[in-house]
């Protein structure tokens, strides 16, 4: 399996302040992939204004979140179907982790 990096910035006003819902989430957008940690690093301001279909005005701040999951393989076409469906997600970024293969 391959660890990947997943960093996801949400709303500023999407809620954070609980892990399974966060977990939840992340795991319906990954398409089910093993979500290994969740690191919430709080509200930031953007570099710049981000304006997203079916929300009100430009946003300005995010919540950014940076999860760990292992995978066999990530479909990123899925995670962009996923995050352009919902409001909540701004930006996402997938990376693969360095020295990302673990055994089974």
């Amino acid at each position: 399996m391959k660890s990947y990096e997943f960093m996801v910035v949400f709303r500023a006003d999407f809620p954070v302040d609980d892990e399974k819902t966060i977990r939840a989430f992340l795991a319906k957008l990954t398409g089910g992939s093993a979500i290994t940690s969740v690191s919430v690093l709080g509200k930031k301001h953007l570099a710049y204004p981000i304006k997203k279909m079916g929300v009100a005005g430009m946003q300005k701040e995010g919540v950014y979140v940076l999860a760990t999951l292992e995978s066999e393989r990530i479909q990123v076409g899925a995670i962009e179907k996923e995050a352009s469906m919902g409001n909540d997600v701004l930006r996402y970024l997938v990376t693969v982790k360095k020295g990302g293969k673990t055994r089974n």
